[in-house]
């Protein structure tokens, strides 16, 4: 099963087509679902504290979060799609646009995909990029996942986004690996996990987060890799990841690895 969907930035303003299951509709996209438009608004803003805590409550069980979890407002989203639901209005320093997706399909899904390009102020087209992995790799109805389009070219200020979400079901090529432990000393994020799995996971487990400032905006994406090489069915293992020096008071973690 995949899904699709065209998302579209005009400045601050974040505008999203959804779709439902593949086969419907006219597009240019693949999958070609039913198309419909509507607009999101940004996130509240609040002060995070230092605290950990648990995962967000629109989050996976894979998934576990730290600081003020309360300061981050996610968009709903549109009834019936996979869809980004909040994204950064430009690249970052490393030519990244961060971003959440929400299901709201009916079905878990498991790998989620997005390219896009980019257009300056007079419509040229400036850019092109992939997403480079999503975190979690089971994500149930209702509930998000994060990641990134890293794009390999500078984009001027004051460009524009289009990106296009697929979801495939679930599979056992990806697997997740629980984040059971999560601590930010302030100059990395240390965690631990473990294979609730039935199989073996191989590696290299990638721990991937998701950082939020102060305002509940999104800031960065940071991914380091286990210790571990491989972990057996009820293995445990950790991982750490180096922050050098950029904040990150508010954040949701998660990990995984392969099923064969």
């Amino acid at each position: 099963m995949k899904r699709q969907m065209w998302v579209l930035f005009v400045g601050a303003a974040l505008v999203l087509a959804g779709c439902g299951t593949a086969g419907g509709g006219d597009t240019a996209a693949q999958d070609e679902p039913d198309a419909a438009r509507t607009k999101t608004a940004p996130p509240t803003s609040a002060a995070p504290t230092t605290s950990t805590g648990p995962a967000a409550p629109d989050a996976s069980r894979y998934v576990i979060g730290f600081g003020d979890l309360s300061a981050v407002s996610l968009p709903t989203g549109d009834p019936g799609v996979v869809g980004i639901v909040v994204a950064g209005e430009t690249t970052d320093s490393g030519g990244a646009v961060n971003m959440v997706v929400r299901n709201n399909t009916s079905d878990e899904v498991g790998r989620i995909e997005v390219t896009g390009t980019a257009r300056d102020s007079a419509g040229a087209l400036v850019g092109s990029g992939s997403s480079q992995g999503f975190q979690p790799q089971v994500v149930a109805p209702g509930e998000i996942a994060y990641g990134y389009v890293y794009f390999d070219s500078e984009i001027p200020p004051g460009s524009t986004f289009q990106f296009s979400v697929d979801a495939d079901s679930v599979d056992d090529y990806f697997l997740p690996v629980t984040v059971t432990e999560i601590n930010n000393n302030g100059s990395q994020i240390i965690g631990a996990v473990t294979n609730e799995n039935s199989v073996a996971v191989s590696g290299p487990i990638s721990a991937d987060v998701m950082c939020f400032g102060l305002d509940g905006s999104l800031i960065d994406y940071a991914r380091s890799y286990a210790e571990e090489d491989e972990l057996p069915a009820g293995g445990a293992g950790s991982f750490s990841i180096d922050l050098y020096g950029d904040e990150c008071p508010i954040g949701l973690a998660a990990a995984s690895g392969y099923g064969y």
